[in-house]
């Protein structure tokens, strides 16, 4: 029987990487999904596979051994923030790899009278001795935690490089970064935010007025001044009390901001009502100024992506969810309207952000970005090459883990 498994764990080894191997050459064929269904399903066999390692010396380690560990070095190798056109490489070698590890161990420990297609045989011996199965036991509970602290540490490099440095992933929870950049007397503060988080962390996004130094805040949030989504707005509501958190939306800091960015548009006799409410706190002693683009300067792929996520979100069952991703005319399966969107979800409006900065630099001598995070380390960049220099960091605790 242990054969059987031994041999089964080697077949579906080598066929992980030989489809692997096909995807890379074919990526848009059923052979992609079927290359990753199979990917999963070996990572998920490769526990009990250790279990039975561990549990009893009839399994051939110096054949089971080998696959387990190039099963998981793969999967610290593929959270690496490799460049896009790296990965396609580093997968179709690590593929080609497999398979030629897979034919050595056939090759060199191919049990006498046993063909190609179920090269190994089990040990013999007794199949439990209990010194050996405790001895298995704290070694897995010992290798588990190694890997945990492993993918922990892997996952928090992941977020921090794909974020500029903007997010950080800690033991206690997740953390976002402002930092500050001075060139003379202007000061621009770079504050990362997300959709959902505590409302503690919204609470301490505003630094302390100074009236000697007059600062503005150049708010996100894309409009809909034409009604295009037709009410179809993103909307984290749902999301964060479900996780008993605070959408960014719900937030004191965003309704009071945006109450003050609606009294820069229009007269105080338009609004006295809203005046009043926020009065002269620290809030009163900032201005704020709407730094985002509308909805009509998108273009209609990324309207159509909006208006599907935003209907994914407040669908009512997971089912209606599925149906939605499993749809191939959905404009979320849409591939080559992928780069475009980003475009514009990303890069148009950060160039309308870099515009308004350049718009308030000769009026306040700081400027407070409070963005979404993926969007910092691309203003960030602009703002060193007008020669600003870093000058400061705070880290602040979005979501707390205990």
């Amino acid at each position: 029987m242990l054969s059987v498994v031994v041999n089964g764990f080697w077949v579906a080894f080598m066929a992980s990487g030989a489809l692997g191997v096909i995807s890379i050459a074919s990526p848009h064929s059923g052979f992609a999904i079927l290359s990753a269904l199979v990917a999963v399903m070996l990572f998920l066999g490769s526990f009990p596979m250790l279990a039975l390692v561990l549990a009893t010396e009839l399994v051939p380690k110096r054949i089971v051994l080998p696959m387990l560990g190039y099963l998981w070095a793969g999967v610290y190798v593929s959270l690496w923030p490799f460049p896009d056109h790296v990965v396609p490489w580093v997968s179709g070698v690590s593929n080609v790899l497999q398979v030629l590890l897979g034919l050595f161990l056939a090759w060199k420990f191919r049990a006498p009278g046993h063909t190609w297609k179920a090269p190994f045989a089990a040990r013999e011996g007794r199949f439990f001795r209990w010194q050996y199965t405790l001895i298995g036991w704290f070694t897995l509970q010992a290798a588990s935690l190694v890997a945990l602290v492993a993918i922990f540490f892997e996952t928090s490099a992941l977020i921090s490089a794909t974020t500029g440095g903007y997010v950080r992933l800690r033991p206690n929870g997740l953390y976002l970064v402002e930092r500050q950049f001075r060139e003379g007397d202007r000061e621009v503060r770079l504050s990362g935010m997300m959709h959902i988080a505590t409302e503690e962390f919204y609470d301490e996004v505003l630094p302390k007025a100074d009236p000697k130094h007059p600062s503005v805040v150049l708010l996100e949030g894309v409009t809909d001044d034409k009604n295009l989504l037709d009410d179809n707005h993103l909307d984290y509501t749902r999301v964060a009390r479900l996780f008993q958190l605070t959408a960014q939306s719900e937030s004191t800091f965003s309704r009071k901001a945006y109450a003050r960015a609606k009294l820069h548009s229009h007269s105080k006799e338009e609004s006295p009502g809203e005046a009043e409410e926020w009065g002269n706190d620290n809030f009163a002693s900032h201005e704020y100024r709407h730094a985002d683009v509308d909805i009509s300067n998108l273009r209609p792929k990324t309207i159509a992506y909006i208006i599907t996520l935003s209907r994914l979100m407040d669908a009512p069952t997971w089912r209606d969810v599925l149906a939605e991703l499993q749809n191939p005319s959905s404009p979320i399966n849409d591939s080559d309207a992928q780069a475009q969107v980003w475009d514009d979800i990303l890069h148009a409006r950060n160039r309308r952000l870099i515009a308004e900065i350049q718009s308030a630099l000769p009026d306040f001598q700081r400027i407070i970005v409070p963005w979404g995070a993926a969007h910092l380390s691309e203003i960030e960049r602009w703002l060193k090459g007008q020669h600003f220099v870093q000058s400061g960091e705070v880290e602040r605790r979005a979501l707390k883990f205990f």
